[in-house]
């Protein structure tokens, strides 16, 4: 005989607390559990001073950013870069990875640069390759490798004549020298505001022009320092031509569209180089508290958002001249108020103790 099912409070109460367990654990869940978190800054690693290395192991950090200056028609490294390497290798918190980005190096004399004018025919990309090769093979624990830095800036790459797809042939020769040697490749470290669309798309474009049958990158760098020091790391931008943190989703739908049709089927994402200086040019100096807010505030976006792998700020200890995004004053010794703070959102991420439905879910 047919009897109409009743629903005890018990039965209600468990079913409750299931409710409540599900959206807690949605709500303070993230799309990045293992994040990378680290720094760049040449000075504090490549070098016998320890306090780089000290402190990087005090906030936890686990992945370490420096420059190798390449010099054009070099194929090996000097001995001064040999000793710049090891020093950064032993400087680093162990367990953390060393992320080399090669690329040539601005000069300022007084108020005038002289850029490097970036890699421009097969005979320059044989030579920097070969540079990679003999990099890798010299240091076997260097598993990251950042294919030049902001190529979509004339500062790093100035001559602007086919440059997207000079660098996406830079990009794919430097793949297929590294990948054979279990080295994941970074490509891109966009210039946030620099036309990356426009880069990015012209990228894709060559893929399938060329035919190429291999991906490019293993990951997507890219550069979201604020567009202006008034904006929170998750603000979304109404010009087409800035992709900041807050713009994400629309980076996501950028690569896609780029790379439709391509043997680039991943896209993953790491945010190389971004902070707030605390002086320097009015647009963009903020406050050492704001500095402090903004840094812990766009750590945990980071952690927050799908799909990416890695945030990197920009300078551990500050410059003496106009850029100061660091946590600890250019004494090197004292710490700004934003060294604790984020110390703290480091170990809240460690403990995947980060809530985030603090922030929209447009930006997520």
């Amino acid at each position: 005989m047919w009897r109409k099912e009743t629903f005890s409070p018990r039965f209600f109460s468990f079913a409750a607390g299931l409710v409540v367990a599900f959206l807690i654990a949605i709500l303070t869940s993230t799309a990045s559990p293992g994040l990378a978190i680290g720094v760049a800054d040449n000075n504090a690693f490549k070098t016998s001073d320890k306090r780089g290395e000290v402190a990087a192991k005090h906030l936890g950090f686990n992945l370490i950013r420096i420059f190798l200056w390449y010099h054009p028609g070099q194929t090996v490294l000097t001995p001064v870069q040999k000793q710049n390497l090891a020093l950064a290798l032993a400087n680093q918190p162990r367990s953390s990875r060393l992320l080399v980005c090669v690329v040539g190096k601005p000069y300022q004399t007084g108020n005038v640069w002289t850029s490097p004018k970036g890699i421009r025919t097969p005979a320059e990309r044989g030579d920097y390759t070969r540079l990679l090769v003999d990099m890798t093979r010299t240091f076997p624990a260097i598993k990251d490798v950042s294919i030049w830095n902001e190529p979509n800036y004339p500062l790093f790459w100035a001559d602007r004549q086919d440059a997207a797809e000079r660098y996406a042939a830079l990009l794919a020769a430097s793949y297929d020298t590294l990948h054979p040697r279990g080295v994941r490749v970074y490509g891109f470290e966009l210039h946030p505001w620099r036309q990356p669309v426009d880069w990015v798309l012209r990228v894709g474009a060559w893929m399938r022009e060329t035919h190429r049958h291999r991906p490019l990158f293993d990951y997507v760098a890219t550069h979201p320092y604020p567009h202006t020091n008034s904006e929170v790391p998750w603000t979304r931008h109404r010009q087409p031509g800035v992709i900041g943190m807050g713009d994400v989703q629309r980076l996501r739908s950028l690569l896609r569209k780029a790379f439709s049709r391509t043997a680039q089927k991943r896209y993953p994402i790491a945010y190389t180089e971004t902070g707030w200086t605390t002086a320097g040019f009015a647009a963009y100096a903020v406050t050492p508290r704001v500095q402090a807010t903004r840094m812990v505030q766009a750590l945990e976006l980071a952690y927050c958002q799908r799909g990416v792998h890695a945030f990197v700020s920009f300078l551990l200890w500050d410059s003496s001249d106009y850029w100061q995004t660091g946590l600890i004053f250019p004494d090197r010794t004292t710490h700004k108020p934003a060294y604790a703070a984020y110390k703290a959102a480091v170990a809240r991420i460690h403990a995947r103790r980060v809530r985030c439905s603090m922030f929209p879910r447009s930006v997520l």
